[in-house]
């Protein structure tokens, strides 16, 4: 069963087989963005993955994107090439039904950069006291979500989505696990302003202390808000419970949430030399891979390249999909990309994985030029970096 195969890959799951077994066959039945897919030797499972229909979010177009999760490789048949090709698969199923984006988290990633998935944006998680949120005014009210607010809060994240570059759209199955994680333990909170929802915060509680039940942080497992008001009655929320709560635990990709904060330091007080405050952790998780460079451009003509009338020769590295590799003549006139047959124009060169960074807006081309990661003319860096400029780095909050 994959439920085995997926508990031997990963030991440090808490749930048991039956549990396990249960939950995929759950998502398999009932989650329609879904499907699992599973390799044989034989009659013997071998390995297996999720396979997510994502719609996401690319610099205001919503565009489809593959996502893969649960890669598992039985363990009597490590080093056989078997993740390899559970990739492979991945993306050749995804191409087939034009989607040229792939999008995933890394057990290890050096190994999926190796197949030229580029880097996202970091995530920060913060510890902070609940006394260092500002305790603003603010207009609506709070209260506890339901099962009936379901289809609410769905429409709500999808509504940020559309605002934000790299988010995707909530499924009616992750809502509704979103739910049945946190609102019986009405720890699912929404906030509505003139009876419409325009915030919400899911969190959990864990103990701060061994030997001392009262001493407890927050740990936020998902937080939206729509506005600067919304913001104001999270952070007057989250204020308040300052006589129960030690420390609130916060993963973001905002790279400003620390000035939000009266005190930055975390709980560890380190200092970085010479006298830099510790104010949170950072990792790096979501990876990025444009499969096909061509096919995704012409599916993505709406994005503006600030306006620009360019021409461009990318010489793209790819070996792990050679039908990729080569010469890309792009034209952009007033902004707007087309491939061309030919071309000349300003010639860079670069791998598929920081390229593929590079479009979602994860990286600026001149930090790819002084990295050394792409190479061109030092004359051209800053047309470059003007043509490839983004307003928003791309964010993403959904688990899968």
């Amino acid at each position: 069963m994959f439920a085995r195969v997926l508990l031997n890959a990963y030991p440090s799951m808490t749930l048991s087989q039956e549990q396990l077994s249960e939950r995929l066959l759950d998502t398999q039945a009932n989650d329609d963005i879904s499907s699992y897919h599973l390799i044989y030797d034989e009659d013997k499972l071998v390995g297996g993955m999720r396979l997510l229909d994502f719609t996401m979010n690319y610099h205001g177009q919503l565009i489809p994107a593959g996502g893969v999760g649960s890669v598992a490789v039985d363990l009597l048949h490590k080093k056989q090439g078997i993740a390899r090709e559970l990739i492979e698969h991945y993306i050749d199923y995804y191409e087939e039904r034009e989607t040229y984006l792939a999008i995933l988290y890394p057990f290890r990633p050096d190994f999926y950069h190796r197949m030229g998935f580029g880097y996202g944006t970091k995530m920060n998680q913060y510890d902070f006291s609940p006394a260092s949120l500002p305790r603003r005014a603010f207009g609506g009210q709070w209260r506890y979500l339901t099962e009936d607010d379901k289809e609410a809060l769905r429409q709500f994240h999808n509504s940020q989505a559309r605002q934000q570059n790299g988010y995707c759209l909530m499924s009616k199955f992750a809502a509704q696990a979103l739910f049945r994680a946190h609102a019986s333990n009405k720890t699912l909170l929404g906030y509505e302003r003139d009876g419409v929802l325009a915030a919400y915060v899911a969190f959990n509680f864990r103990k701060a202390h061994d030997n001392n039940f009262v001493r407890n942080n927050l740990v936020i497992r998902d937080m939206e808000w729509d506005s600067p008001d919304s913001l104001n009655a999270l952070c007057h929320f989250l204020n308040t419970q300052a006589d129960q709560i030690e420390r609130i635990v916060y993963a973001t990709q905002n790279n400003d949430f620390y000035r939000l904060l009266r005190d930055v330091r975390s709980s560890t007080y380190n200092m970085i030399p010479s006298v830099y405050h510790e104010s949170n952790t950072a990792g790096s998780g979501i990876m990025y891979r444009i499969t096909n460079f061509r096919r995704f451009l012409s599916t993505t003509q709406a994005r503006d390249f600030n306006g620009m009338d360019i021409q461009l020769t990318i010489e793209l590295r790819d070996s792990f999909r050679p039908h990729n590799q080569g010469s890309h003549h792009i034209t952009f006139n007033q902004g707007r990309a087309l491939v061309t047959p030919s071309g000349g124009g300003i010639v860079i060169s670069l791998d598929i994985a920081e390229l593929s960074a590079l479009l979602m807006g994860a990286v600026s081309f001149v930090q790819l030029y002084q990295l050394g990661l792409v190479e061109t003319d030092s004359q051209n860096v800053a047309v470059l970096d003007e043509l490839f400029r983004t307003r928003q780095e791309p964010r993403c909050v959904t688990a899968f």
